[in-house]
């Protein structure tokens, strides 16, 4: 149990440690990151994640060539579930698809979409997580019910690198 509590916290003492790098990554990358920002201000989706064998937009996802979704009874009150369905007459959109590889050239694997700033994910899972914030609007960044910022530096004009536990 202890080794197990531990995890996150050596988890996060590696992204600290390791901040400088991720930094500079981004520093030589910004162009990149700027298109990639124009790209989400322009869309209304909410999660892009590009893993090796799966990618996801929202609730649509891709894996093993097939695009699927998860069925979610409309009386529960939880959006879970263990099952799923094949969509057949869907698939992600040309400006999706652009998302998604970008995500993959920057070396992310999420993108979170909040009304109030873009995360950009390197690791981890909402909290616990770690990687880019750009504010939308240019009041300060708070934590919220998904992110809980415990360490947040300014790296360009509008991002931040940003450490939630």
């Amino acid at each position: 149990i202890k080794d197990a509590m531990e995890l996150p916290q050596t988890f996060l003492r590696n992204a600290n440690s390791a901040r400088l790098k991720y930094i500079d990554e981004f520093n030589e990358r910004k162009t990149k990151f700027e298109r990639l920002t124009d790209l989400i201000l322009q869309s209304e989706k909410t999660i892009f994640v590009h893993q090796e064998n799966l990618k996801r937009v929202d609730n649509l996802y891709f894996e093993n060539e097939i695009y699927w979704s998860y069925i979610i009874p409309e009386d529960s009150p939880y959006p879970m579930s263990d099952s799923t369905n094949t969509i057949e007459n869907m698939n992600f959109s040309e400006f999706e698809k652009d998302i998604l590889k970008t995500l993959k050239e920057l070396g992310l694997y999420a993108i979170f979409n909040s009304n109030d700033s873009i995360y950009f994910l390197i690791d981890g899972l909402l909290d616990n997580s770690f990687g880019y914030i750009y504010p939308k609007e240019s009041k300060s960044i708070v934590s919220n019910h998904l992110f809980e910022i415990d360490y947040k530096l300014q790296i360009a004009p509008n991002y931040y690198f940003y450490i939630a536990n």
